[in-house]
């Protein structure tokens, strides 16, 4: 392979690396117009100093309308910005552009950047040690297939870390990084070798029948416990509203002597505050009726609908209405 050759295939391979690849087709004049924008947003930024939004314009100019002067705005900027490799590799495609449509100016000018840039360049050299041997072994670097005919090669990098991934049928991927540093410099990695692929577990070996083990003496969804639990907790709501009710019975007795004889609403203001205080206390005595209430039949239903290891269980429940609330019971043998 002649130098000439070889320096073509290693810009090819760079552009690979950097770039995606731009578009061919003839943009149309509202792609051409957009373009245009973004081309001037870019000189704009770079003139100011913002290097990288620079770049990031002119390049999604190029992938509307590849022209040549987008090209070399954009291969500048990655110079400036310190990707040496996909500048390079850029002022390579614009050079061969420029001779093709014969423009001896601009292809002079990128065959100096060229030069110039070879001389900075960062490379890697990647081998696939035992691996080589391996169907179907592909590598990717930054997501990107690197050709198997360009593994060992020499080739211009980006200096910074590079993401590296190593796969092969029926065996285990390798993933990992290399860092390259700024040029000029060479760094060489020889790619572990991809462990074999885990096999699938053998089927269990056939084992004597064994009896089923007994079922459990309890074996609800909940334990037994939690119905008599939540039934106690309805019987002390309403033990609760039973107090409260008994006590805004006395409060509201208490208040009659506080207000008049013929007109049971005309009181004073100790009697008033003592009918306010029976109110809350029976508002409260109804809340914890109900609440009780509803924990003691909750109670119940558990206990009712609770498997059972034996026949012969009962259970029974009794409530009586006083003047002050309610009281009940739960009573059962078990």
């Amino acid at each position: 392979m002649n130098r000439r050759r070889f320096k073509t295939e290693l810009a090819s391979m760079a552009v690979i690396l950097a770039i995606a690849g731009f578009a061919r087709a003839e943009p149309s004049a509202t792609q051409k117009a957009t373009a245009e924008t973004l081309f001037q947003q870019g000189v704009e930024l770079a003139n100011s100093g913002r290097v990288a939004d620079a770049c990031t314009q002119f390049d999604a100019s190029l992938q509307i309308d590849p022209a040549l002067g987008t090209l070399f705005r954009l291969a500048d900027c990655y110079d400036r910005s310190g990707r040496t490799a996909s500048a390079w590799a850029l002022f390579s495609e614009a050079q061969a552009r420029a001779k093709a449509t014969e423009q001896p100016a601009r292809e002079h000018i990128a065959a100096e950047r060229v030069a110039n840039l070879e001389l900075r360049l960062s490379k890697l050299s990647l081998s696939a040690g035992d691996n080589v041997d391996l169907p179907g072994l592909e590598l990717h670097m930054n997501d990107v297939v690197v050709p198997r005919d360009s593994w060992g090669l020499e080739l211009p990098v980006d200096p910074g870390v590079q993401r590296l991934r190593l796969s092969a049928p029926g065996r285990r991927a390798w993933v990992g990084t290399v860092t390259v540093e700024k040029g000029p410099s060479l760094r060489q990695l020889t790619l572990p070798r991809l462990a074999p692929a885990a096999t699938a577990a053998p089927p269990p070996s056939s084992a004597p029948a064994t009896s089923p083990a007994p079922p459990k003496a309890e074996s609800g969804p909940y334990p037994t416990w939690l119905g008599y639990t939540i039934g106690g907790l309805g019987l002390a709501g309403l033990g609760v509203a039973g107090v409260l009710g008994y006590r805004a019975y006395d409060l509201n007795q208490q208040s009659l002597d506080e207000c008049s004889r013929a007109n049971a609403n005309a009181c004073t203001a100790p009697g008033d505050a003592l009918r306010d205080d029976a109110r809350k206390a029976g508002v409260s005595s109804t809340a914890f009726a109900i609440g009780g209430g509803a924990l003691l039949a909750g109670g119940i239903t558990l206990v009712l609908l609770h498997p059972r290891k034996q026949e012969g269980h009962s259970l029974s429940v009794t409530t009586r209405a006083t003047q002050s609330g309610a009281l009940g019971g739960l009573m059962g043998t078990f």
